[in-house]
């Protein structure tokens, strides 16, 4: 059964997973953050919830994990459907599974690319390889998918570069879990002379965007973040405060 960490990604999710693993489930994360519990959901894996101030808490949430007794399978949340968005999680997933088994996706031989850390068939993606990006405009995002969204805008013609995360002390990830060293390698190598801040406006993305502007401001670069604002299509009354502050921030002058 494929399941997940919920609520401990300590020490008692470093003593959960082996418990897991022990009794044939397939492990694919711990995480405390919603959005992330709803991403490996959307993946069909079940989450485990192991609560800190319980003394019993490795054996009931390891009993949790069993197979349902009355249907013999696994409860996980609804939404592991095949759509567009599922079907490109599911095989970013596996190709993120197959770095740490160091086995091939399928028939093609996947592992990231060398220069920007996005997925790739060789030692360069398709867009490291192409001589038509603009070299000197980076793009940093967190995971590959985050190439996929930005691609699809049409909008961006240079190169990327990919974190593979986000600062999120609450997890134990720091600048030194993510691609941040090798970004610094690159703005010295490839004469790059922007770089465009596209992590998630969430806490963590936020959080990371900040330690980066920090980081690379004294270098002389160009350092800019995307906008937040308002949908397409969307009306002021259903928006948050938060997000049509942001959008009366992000304001600009009307060509007329």
């Amino acid at each position: 059964m494929k399941v997940f960490v919920a609520g401990a990604t300590g020490a008692l999710g470093r003593e959960l997973v082996p418990q897991l693993v022990a009794r044939g489930h397939e492990v694919v994360g711990m995480t405390r953050t919603a959005s992330k519990q709803d991403g490996l959901r959307a993946l069909g894996a079940r989450p485990v919830v192991a609560d800190a101030l319980d003394p019993d808490a490795v054996a009931q949430a390891v009993a949790s994990a069993e197979p349902d007794p009355v249907t013999g399978g696994s409860t996980a949340a609804a939404g592991s459907g095949g759509g567009r968005r599922c079907q490109s999680r599911q095989r970013l997933c596996a190709i993120w599974k197959s770095q740490v088994e160091k086995r091939p996706v399928g028939s093609q031989r996947v592992a990231f690319c060398q220069t920007c850390f996005n997925v790739a068939e060789g030692d360069l993606c398709g867009i490291c390889a192409d001589d038509r990006r603009d070299a000197t405009v980076v793009c940093v995002v967190e995971e590959p998918r985050d190439v996929v969204a930005v691609e699809k805008t049409g909008e961006f013609h240079g190169r990327y570069h990919v974190l593979q995360g986000a600062i999120s002390p609450i997890e134990g990830v720091g600048p030194e879990q993510l691609r941040v060293r090798e970004l610094l390698d690159r703005i010295g190598r490839e004469g790059i002379s922007e770089v465009i801040l596209c992590t998630n406006p969430n806490l963590e993305g936020e959080a990371t965007a900040l330690y980066l502007a920090r980081l690379l401001k004294p270098l002389g670069l160009r350092v800019t973040r995307i906008a937040s604002g308002l949908p397409v299509g969307g009306d002021l009354e259903y928006a948050d405060e938060l997000t049509l502050g942001r959008a009366l921030e992000g304001r600009r002058d009307v060509e007329a």
